[in-house]
């Protein structure tokens, strides 16, 4: 996990409540009309979970039967916590849970080693969904970490995540995984 001292301090006093604006909110309510019947009604994993505002937000769009976060900072995952969110501390690069379904809503490009991460969340995980940040789109500039550019994306999913469906909104891509395949 990059630990960036900026990010670090912007976390401590604000959360993540500086990114849950209205492009967020857009976002979440567009994928919500696209979500597979098959990551509905799951016990769903938030990796990289934050302060819990959009882990909340996300397990009512996917009707989550259970919900639990992760998170490498402790600032937030207590303010998760705070808000009712089942969370705990863990760097996504030392070790991953295991479950239904994984979420990981603006994470991969604060991480080292993407494709590690997603080879091990493919591994833990028989559903995944990936919402991350384009590099080229300037409203990036909002993400804190390192925006991934397109063709990282088209590579990592063909890579590690073939028969994906891989979904363009705003400044981000969107993705849903199945070991079944999507239907």
């Amino acid at each position: 996990m990059i630990v960036n001292k900026f990010q670090k301090i912007i976390y401590d006093l604000f959360g993540t409540s500086l990114y849950i604006g209205q492009p967020i909110r857009d976002q979440i309510k567009w994928i919500s009309s696209r979500i597979p019947p098959e990551f509905l009604n799951r016990e769903l994993d938030d990796l990289g979970c934050g302060d819990g505002r959009v882990t909340q937000l996300l397990g009512q769009v996917f009707k989550a039967k259970k919900l639990r976060g992760f998170d490498v900072y402790p600032s937030l995952v207590h303010r998760a916590c705070r808000k009712g969110v089942d969370a705990c501390i863990m760097d996504l690069e030392a070790g991953l849970p295991k479950g239904e379904l994984a979420v990981m809503w603006g994470v991969l490009h604060h991480l080292k080693d993407r494709e590690a991460c997603i080879k091990t969340i493919v591994e833990n995980y028989p559903r995944v969904f990936i919402r991350e940040p384009i590099k080229q789109v300037p409203i990036t500039v909002f993400e804190m970490g390192d925006p991934i550019d397109k063709e990282e994306i088209d590579n990592l999913v063909k890579k590690y995540l073939p028969g994906a469906q891989v979904l363009y909104y705003s400044y981000c891509v969107f993705i849903f995984y199945s070991r079944n395949g999507v239907k």
